[in-house]
């Protein structure tokens, strides 16, 4: 039987079985920041559930589409693979100095950098520089005067 599985599982699974074990971590680390409602209001945690919720039907569904690929067709798709690679790694130095330069640089720069790698087509920079404005502000919106959640601001240390 786990020989027969062994034959069906590719790198895209094991990929997606790291970043399930990845976001269960994440999800126990923000309940032990807190609850995501508290009194009726949402708290500190609630967009990062509500992201993480939208991450386990992701992994689940591809981790089902690519069990059904064959290795032959995977191999086609080992190109893609530096794209997760990059994200993790952007997202990394992203956590890293969020507190350091604010959350609007950090975010624009995080932005620019994520529609960069996952770009279809060869867009001009000013466009890509407009749209990771817009993003972060629609976010630092939301938070700041809907969640009434305070960010951290530019050489400002919390």
């Amino acid at each position: 039987m786990f020989r027969n599985l062994k034959k069906k599982l590719n790198d895209s699974n094991f990929l997606c079985i790291i970043l399930f074990i990845w976001n269960t971590l994440y999800v126990i680390e923000a309940l032990r920041i807190g609850p995501p409602i508290k009194k009726g209001r949402v708290g500190v945690t609630f967009f990062p559930l509500l992201i993480s919720i939208i991450l386990y039907i992701a992994i689940i569904y591809v981790f089902f589409i690519s069990f059904n690929k064959s290795k032959k067709d995977i191999g086609s798709d080992l190109s893609r693979i530096n794209r997760p690679i990059l994200v993790v790694i952007i997202t990394i130095i992203y956590i890293a100095v969020f507190k350091v330069i604010g959350y609007m640089l950090s975010s624009i720069l995080y932005i620019f950098a994520l529609i960069s790698v996952f770009e279809t087509k060869k867009r001009n920079i000013l466009i890509k520089i407009f749209y990771a404005f817009i993003i972060a502000v629609l976010i630092y919106l939301l938070y700041e005067k809907i969640f009434l959640i305070r960010l951290p601001k530019l050489g400002e240390i919390l």
